[in-house]
């Protein structure tokens, strides 16, 4: 069903979970001690909580033995996009505000059997590593990701208005405007 909403193009388009699954996703460990990215198809961990065994800078080779180039196919189709943005679908696989966490996390967790634990190969340094990556909580990993970056950014928040001298004015809107909590800016 998701790979069919998707096509409508609006990337508030999606399937909602049931509030009883979206309650027992909060209480599982089911989500990245880690915030990654996918950048011209390397997966790499931009920041993650000192008791990951991944840090900054390494990349990702495989997540319970599927690459990520085998993970790019399996979950671009399921990303909802705006319009013909689909060089965008990438990164929502690692993180998206539009679901719990990215695809990888979102749709394992709603598999018959989630785990708690990963195995993920990574690449620091030239040398290939694996590692055995414990899974924390959604308001555990929500906290951890409010404090590196914050998780929502609202318009009404964002936008700041500075008199620099009698003809100079500088607007700064440092996100897009978005349904999280509009509304006019106090400048």
């Amino acid at each position: 069903v998701q790979a069919a909403l998707a096509l409508v193009r609006c990337d508030h388009t999606k399937v909602e979970v049931p509030q009883s699954v979206k309650e027992q996703r909060q209480r599982m460990p089911a989500y990245f001690p880690f915030r990654w990215h996918i950048i011209e198809n390397h997966a790499l961990v931009e920041f993650a909580q000192q008791q990951s065994p991944l840090q900054h800078g390494d990349e990702i080779l495989a997540i319970d033995g599927h690459t990520i180039d085998q993970l790019v196919q399996q979950y671009s189709p399921l990303v909802p996009v705006d319009g013909y943005n689909d060089h965008t679908r990438v990164d929502s696989i690692a993180f998206s505000s539009e679901f719990m966490g990215g695809l990888v996390e979102h749709f394992a967790a709603l598999a018959a059997e989630p785990t708690t634990i990963s195995e993920i190969q990574f690449m620091r340094d030239g040398i290939i590593q694996t590692a055995q990556v414990r899974k924390i909580g959604f308001q555990e990993w929500r906290s951890f990701l409010n404090q590196v970056q914050p998780f929502y950014r609202n318009f009404a928040d964002e936008v700041t208005l500075q008199w620099e001298d009698s003809q100079t004015d500088i607007l700064a809107v440092n996100t897009v405007g978005n349904s999280h909590k509009t509304g006019v800016p106090h400048i």
